[in-house]
């Protein structure tokens, strides 16, 4: 186990790496800091910046992504498995490399990168993923990662029981939009780590002399790490693939509404400058922190994947799919056909309540009402327009055609009183949506009381806020749906 440096020490050490891989000097410019509002650590300006002065230029070879790893690696990886799951993969075995070794490792090609793997995050408490993974036993963790028995992670595993339970109080206590997200974020971990897992095991049986070794915790941090740290970089490939890890531009916290991001070049890989004279962003004075947008997204989004929330986010919003869900499901066979037409059109999910803004009122948005007026369409009588072998040709086209009318902009409404059935179904939506919250926030609120007489990390008790604070946004949004459309 290597000695822990400070943070200091590891930025000087990644300094001095960049210095070798010829990136320019950002400390010219900026300066880590260990404690950034909502961020834990960040960049600072060092001084006051003229506008568009380049801050940070990263040259290519220096970036972590799927072109600058293939050197190192066979070549059907770059086939075989996708960006997050490559970039995952080497930080796991670079972290087991590293820190299980008894004592400092011989050098070796992989280790390029390690002076800035040092500089990453080594915990993520406030991702639901690491309440998660961390509220399971070994027995259960195995059974639902498919964890194998020989993995080192799970002989090595300390289990606190009161950080079991604190994580599982607040697994108890998310919104359900928030679970929702949290599920697919789980999903798409378990699926990164059953491919890696199966096909590091084929390579090692089919390569001897390997010894870097593969284990269920390294690669839940590198695969955090990838998903929260990554920013978008074209390497040539299939859109989802392009992706980098970059030293310094990595440690730039979020901002909401920022313009200034880094930027892709033809030498300098990334580069990241001050804003320009003209942007709306805020021009650099001597401490601000440097930021950019991670992008136009509510708050469970932003919780489940980064770890954090905004509290007075622009982007929010109520996603109500699952609801619809059950209104489908409830109306049987019909339900189901209908949902599939939905789906088919590619007007299936994201359906959202939207809160007021300067220029318009809170209101459901146009997909949902999509769903609703086809949900709540009256079909003919007899035949049935979904059944090939029953109905005449063109029948279910004729049947839908009031719905089809509306999707082309060609009518508003489908009929009076389908609208005043969407209508009445949305004032449903927002009792049921209010009815939850009502029972949510205080439940959040009597485990910040009963938190209060016991030690509990103070990351985890954040968490607990964001919780709250999502209940009651979604609270405040269902509410305000629910007046503008009384007032109609």
């Amino acid at each position: 186990m290597p000695s822990v440096q400070t943070t200091t020490e590891l930025w000087e050490s990644l300094l001095a790496w960049l210095d070798s891989q010829g990136c320019p000097d950002p400390s010219k410019y900026v300066q880590l800091v260990e404690t950034t509002a909502g961020g834990g650590r960040g960049l600072v300006a060092k001084g006051d910046i003229p506008p568009n002065t380049t801050l940070i230029k990263i040259p290519n070879p220096a970036l972590l992504n799927t072109k600058t790893l293939r050197e190192f690696y066979p070549s059907h990886f770059h086939t075989t498995f996708s960006a997050t799951q490559w970039i995952s993969l080497h930080l796991a075995l670079q972290y087991a490399r590293h820190d299980r070794a008894s004592s400092p490792v011989d050098p070796a090609p992989r280790d390029k990168w390690w002076p800035f793997i040092l500089t990453l995050p080594r915990t993520f408490p406030t991702v639901p993923l690491t309440w998660s993974i961390g509220r399971r036993s070994n027995e259960e963790l195995a059974s639902a990662f498919g964890i194998a028995e020989d993995d080192v992670s799970l002989r090595e595993r300390q289990v606190d029981p009161r950080l079991r339970r604190w994580q599982e109080e607040l697994l108890e206590r998310m919104p359900p939009s928030v679970r929702v997200r949290a599920e697919e974020v789980e999903g798409r971990f378990k699926k990164d780590w059953e491919k890696v897992q199966e096909e590091w095991k084929k390579h090692c049986e089919a390569t001897p002399e390997e010894k870097d070794e593969l284990s269920f915790d390294f690669f839940a941090l590198g695969w955090l790490n990838t998903n929260t740290r990554c920013v978008y970089f074209d390497v040539g490939g299939p859109k989802v693939n392009n992706l980098t890890l970059a030293p310094v531009i990595d440690m730039i916290n979020h901002a909401d509404g920022r313009s200034t991001k880094p930027i892709q070049g033809p030498v300098h890989g990334l580069t990241f400058a001050s804003p320009e004279a003209r942007s709306s962003d805020p021009q650099l004075k001597d401490g601000d922190e440097l930021a950019f947008s991670y992008g136009a997204h509510e708050n469970p989004m932003l919780l489940t994947e980064y770890g954090f929330s905004l509290p007075a986010n622009p982007y929010s919003h109520v996603d109500v799919t699952r609801v619809l869900e059950q209104l489908f499901e409830d109306a049987g066979e019909e339900g189901r056909l209908k949902k599939g037409v939905l789906q088919d059109s590619q007007y299936w999910g994201k359906m959202t309540l939207q809160p007021a803004s300067d220029s318009a009122t809170a209101c459901a948005d146009w997909i949902l009402l999509l769903a609703l007026r086809l949900l709540h369409l009256k079909l003919p009588t007899g035949r049935n327009p979904f059944d090939t072998n029953d109905a005449p040709s063109g029948s279910l086209a004729q049947a839908l055609g009031p719905w089809y009318a509306v999707v082309a902009g060609d009518e508003e409404i489908i009929s009076p009183l389908n609208e005043a059935q969407v209508q009445q179904t949305i004032q449903t939506i927002c009792d049921v949506l209010v009815l939850e919250t009502k029972e949510g926030v205080p439940r959040c609120e009597e485990l910040e009381r009963k938190w209060r007489k016991e030690e509990v990390d103070p990351d985890l008790r954040a968490s607990l806020v964001m919780l709250k604070g999502v209940w009651e946004e979604e609270k405040v949004i269902a509410e305000a749906v629910a007046a503008a459309g009384r007032a109609k």
